[in-house]
């Protein structure tokens, strides 16, 4: 299923809550709000494409917290601080731990549209390199433990004949172990191959 990308408001003052709704509602950006951090992961679908506006100061969960909770998963989550100028060093920490932008409480209206549309862009595009590592992630999973070593010993450069050696097998069997990797991975070209590992995040584990 499709989503509209959303701004997720999280801020435990109704007021603002109120005030951001209104805001965005009237530029046309979808909203959907939130008291508190547990309320939003209790509803988190790490699927939806959008950014999170986020106090940083909220009873239980803090929105630091809720943000070094988030960069943790490994999915891209696109986040915009809301503080109040006491809170500055905080937000500035938490830009630190992954968070795109902050916010000074009071806001102008046509400040805060422009950087939510700049953050909402910037998950779209994190997002897209996201399903591609997912994708690329299902080709390594397809293959076995044995093609997974000869797999990173081909990326490190080394021939058929040495790969053979190494692993204490016969030419054959490598090559056709190599072709049944290239094929798995959707390429004929070593060169994509080690590509296509360093966008996965490097060589393939083992089991």
């Amino acid at each position: 299923m499709t989503h509209e990308p959303t701004v997720f408001v999280i801020d435990d003052d109704q007021i603002i809550r109120d005030s951001l709704a209104t805001l965005l509602s009237t530029a046309k950006i979808r909203t959907e709000m939130y008291s508190d951090a547990l309320e939003f992961l209790d509803r988190f679908d790490p699927e939806r494409a959008g950014c999170l506006l986020l106090d940083v100061r909220m009873p239980g969960m803090s929105g630091l917290e809720l943000q070094r909770h988030l960069s943790k998963m490994e999915v891209p989550v696109t986040t915009i601080i809301l503080t109040g100028h006491a809170d500055v060093s905080m937000a500035v920490g938490a830009m630190k731990t992954g968070a795109a932008d902050f916010i000074e409480k009071p806001f102008r209206a046509d400040d805060l549209i422009r950087r939510v549309r700049e953050a909402m862009g910037k998950n779209l595009e994190a997002r897209k390199q996201w399903n591609r590592n997912r994708e690329l992630q299902v080709r390594v999973d397809t293959l076995t433990p044995r093609e997974k070593t000869v797999l990173e010993l081909i990326i490190e450069g080394n021939p058929t004949k040495t790969i053979a050696s190494q692993l204490g097998t016969s030419f054959n069997t490598v090559r056709n172990q190599r072709t049944s990797i290239m094929r798995k991975m959707n390429t004929d070209s070593v060169v994509d191959l080690v590509r296509i590992m360093t966008e996965v995040g490097g060589q393939a584990e083992k089991n």
